[in-house]
């Protein structure tokens, strides 16, 4: 997927920053939401063990690919061309979630 993203560190923890579109923005937040409640889900807002991490990183993953198939559904359905030179190109990234979430 065509994305910027970096790295920022503060106070002693590193996250991965990613630039989002504005019209993406709604989506993103939405995500942030939807995994910050998994994260939290049953755990008393507390740190997850490993057993819990791994019960709930399959959810996750398909989770991700929805939102990977989401993305170029409607690059395709707006015929979006943003940084890409060739259709072919958005009708990859969908295809590329497919067997994730089929499986």
């Amino acid at each position: 997927m065509n994305s910027a993203t970096w790295w920022v560190d503060h106070d002693r923890q590193r996250y991965v920053v990613k630039h989002t579109p504005g019209w993406n923005r709604d989506d993103l937040v939405g995500g942030l939401s939807v995994a910050a409640m998994v994260q939290c889900g049953g755990s008393g807002h507390r740190r997850l063990d490993r057993s819990e991490v791994e019960r709930g990183l399959d959810a996750l993953r398909r989770f991700r690919w929805a939102v990977h198939a989401s993305y170029f559904s409607h690059r395709i359905a707006t015929n979006d061309m943003t940084g890409i030179d060739d259709h072919a190109e958005n009708l990859i990234g969908l295809a590329d979630a497919r067997p994730h979430l089929t499986a």
